[in-house]
């Protein structure tokens, strides 16, 4: 609103900003921050795809109808320049949706919280498109990621299962 003034306050291990009625409030990351450009991958490998960020966000509400708390994950399945969405619940059913990809590699599956893909496509400018790597990132414990990406934005999402 017009008018309205901001204040940003900074310390030693907190950060808080206000604007009218939004407040946010952050704990600074305490020691060693890991080198995240060496996480970020240089390249499109052979399990490389790419979205738009819409029919993205599309196809996992979609999905999604079929998910619950016990069943939250969807599994995405990459091939032949097609993203499959399936998910199932007992309550509710089972769901299959596609979606164009680019995506010329093998046939790759991975089951992934839909939500924290969704989140990372709704910030994102509808014709926007997505960057989704799996090729061989991991985790500082081993597991395997998933690397999502468009322009300046990155996203790494550990898999709840393997495909």
């Amino acid at each position: 609103s017009s008018g309205s003034v901001a204040s940003i306050h900074a310390g030693s291990s907190r950060f808080s900003a206000s604007f009218g009625d939004v407040v946010i409030h952050a704990r600074l990351i305490e020691g060693r921050f890991p080198d995240w450009r060496r996480m970020v991958p240089e390249r499109v490998g052979d399990n490389s795809a790419v979205v738009q960020a819409s029919e993205a966000d599309r196809s996992i509400r979609q999905a999604s109808i079929c998910t619950d708390k016990e069943s939250s994950g969807i599994r995405f399945t990459f091939g032949n320049n097609l993203l499959v969405l399936e998910a199932s619940a007992a309550e509710t059913g089972n769901s299959r949706v596609e979606c164009v990809a680019a995506y010329a590699g093998k046939e790759s599956s991975v089951i992934l919280n839909g939500k924290l893909v969704a989140d990372f496509c709704r910030i994102l400018d509808s014709e926007d498109d997505i960057f989704v790597s799996m090729d061989g990132l991991r985790s500082s414990n081993g597991a395997p990621m998933v690397h999502l990406a468009s322009g300046v934005l990155s996203m790494f999402i550990a898999p709840m299962s393997a495909g």
